[in-house]
């Protein structure tokens, strides 16, 4: 290219059989060093997530908009053949397995107390200044009101709102610390958990046993925030069963680290496992694997409330 735009005529290519010989020289380059092995799996590994994110993408609009197994394979096909593998090469079973003791932080969203307590001292600071700074500079003199009126408006205006949003968010920042703080004295019993996902369905292991559900008996399958009493967010598998189908005596998920029944609210979806710190590429798999196995009973609505801890 830089020959081509030399600024000298005569230091050009004179004519197109002289270009061509230099574009085939080029495919005869040698190829440039490779990264090492570890930067070449990131490497790896990202492109792979990219493109499975793209091809489940593009499995829920065809799933949108056909009906039937055979779109299902469509989009199954799709799927291997844009990360570069056979088309008719199984899809494999996905396991996963939590200690029990990894920090809540690292797979749950607390209360965001931290930024309660910053709005509420920049929302205080906002308020002092309106007063502050007028005065201060003489643009308002007490008892005085003639030329004032735009100086005292600004300051009743701005140090009323900033106020006013100082004590709300005051407020909601001792609850949340209050909450935080019983939180981290309340009792927990947290165990080892593990999810399974394979052609017969859904199973997990926890210290209550190992549950089962086929996919038989599950109408929609979805992955959301479970709903719950306590302060922290927890992301989960979610079911619907069939009409007809029994519905778990109870309603604590695989991994749920609180003992009591009632902090899981009831309702007709159900919560069959916690999903605990997962890097993107589990992330990727899991998804895979529910919309391979579960076609069209796979609802694509994703949402985790914690960034995955790597690729």
């Amino acid at each position: 290219m830089l020959t081509l735009l030399h600024k000298d005529p005569d230091r050009r290519y004179s004519n197109a059989a002289d270009l061509s010989r230099a574009l085939r020289q080029l495919g005869r380059a040698p190829e440039p060093e490779c990264p090492s092995s570890h930067e070449a799996r990131n490497i790896l590994l990202a492109r792979m997530a990219r493109a499975m994110s793209t091809s489940l993408a593009r499995r829920a609009a065809l799933s949108q908009d056909a009906r039937g197994n055979g779109a299902v394979q469509t989009a199954r096909s799709q799927v291997k053949t844009t990360v570069q593998m056979s088309p008719t090469a199984p899809l494999a079973s996905f396991d996963v397995s939590w200690t029990g003791q990894e920090p809540l932080s690292a797979y749950a969203a607390g209360p965001r107390t931290t930024a309660r307590w910053i709005t509420a001292l920049l929302s205080s600071a906002i308020a002092v200044a309106c007063f502050y700074f007028p005065l201060h500079l003489g643009l308002v003199t007490p008892g005085a009101t003639a030329g004032q009126d735009g100086w005292v408006a600004l300051m009743s205006v701005g140090g009323g709102i900033g106020g006013l949003l100082a004590l709300g968010a005051t407020g909601s920042a001792i609850t949340g610390t209050f909450v935080i703080t019983k939180h981290a004295g309340a009792r927990k019993a947290r165990s080892p958990w593990a999810l399974h996902v394979d052609p017969r369905g859904i199973a997990t292991g926890s210290a209550a046993g190992r549950r089962e559900v086929p996919w038989d008996r599950i109408q929609r399958v979805s992955i959301e925030e479970i709903q719950g009493s306590p302060p922290y967010r927890y992301t989960g598998i979610h079911i619907d069963l069939k009409r007809g189908a029994s519905k778990p005596t109870m309603l604590r998920p695989a991994g749920w680290p609180y003992p009591q029944p009632d902090t899981v609210k009831a309702r007709r979806r159900v919560p069959v496992c916690v999903l605990g710190p997962m890097t993107e590429r589990q992330r990727t798999e899991l998804i895979e694997a529910l919309a391979g196995y579960g076609g069209q009973r796979w609802v694509p609505s994703v949402h985790f409330t914690t960034l995955p801890v790597g690729l």
